[in-house]
């Protein structure tokens, strides 16, 4: 059974490794540190205890999600990060769903996701669900 559950500093180290293992940027330079993901978790007017959010089982993290508010545009962004295999569509549901309660609660009037291009799960799963894509980032 996958749990979610608010972020805590406790997860943190945890979180980070995740990250770093699921886009497999351990030894890039793309690596997420530990001060770069307090940094980004903390952007105001964001807490990460009540903007991020964490899917597990047996204490292994699964999927992680971000909430970054932009008040002045009413829209939150949903930063995701889920490990493929068993249980993705299931997470990025959740992830949705949480996303979808936290506007309500902001009284966002926008939700955007960001996903890699090369996304396909979560492009189908958001697709079937109602949401289109909006812009496309080039890097």
């Amino acid at each position: 059974m996958i749990k979610f559950d608010n972020f805590s500093t406790a997860y943190q180290k945890k979180i980070v490794e995740f990250i770093n293992s699921v886009n497999d940027s351990f030894n890039s330079p793309k690596k997420l540190t530990d001060a770069f993901f307090v940094q980004t978790t903390n952007v105001p007017p964001s807490n990460p205890e009540t903007n991020c959010y964490i899917a597990s089982t047996n204490n292994d993290v699964l999927g992680f999600l971000q909430i970054v508010e932009e008040p002045l545009v009413k829209r939150i962004v949903g930063l995701q990060t889920i490990r493929e295999g068993g249980g993705f569509a299931e997470i990025l549901n959740n992830f949705m769903t949480i996303s979808v309660k936290h506007a309500v609660q902001t009284k966002a009037k926008i939700i955007h996701f960001q996903i890699s291009q090369n996304d396909h799960e979560s492009k189908k799963i958001l697709e079937s669900s109602g949401w289109h894509k909006t812009k496309t980032y080039w890097n």
